[in-house]
């Protein structure tokens, strides 16, 4: 029973040294918010969540622009045509004449 007893006090010191560290923790990180919040002040503080919040919402409108403007594209039917630059163009004629060519013969 005596090393049973041991193992409980061991546990219980390990379970409040855990305990106690987080709490440390959170007080420090509780500290620096309300630090922080009293260094910005409430008006800019404000305007930096309405900053977030406008950045956040502009993102979501421009995504869902974007996507419906690409379901446009496709129901248009410019989507089945695929996109060729003039570099595909070039590389293209290029492969034409060398198909015209032809390959030369090996020699041995």
């Amino acid at each position: 029973m005596h090393e049973c007893g041991l193992m409980m006090t061991n546990a219980r010191h390990m379970v409040s040294s855990i305990g106690s560290t987080a709490a440390d923790l959170a007080s420090r990180v509780g500290g620096g918010t309300a630090d922080l919040a009293k260094r910005v002040g409430p008006k800019r503080g404000l305007l930096g969540l309405l900053a977030a919040g406008a950045a956040i919402g502009g993102a979501i409108y421009l995504v869902r622009y974007l996507r419906s403007r690409a379901v446009e594209k496709d129901a248009d039917g410019a989507g089945n045509q695929p996109m060729r630059s003039a570099k595909m163009e070039r590389a293209g004629a290029r492969a034409a004449a060398r198909a015209d060519i032809g390959p030369e013969p090996m020699s041995h």
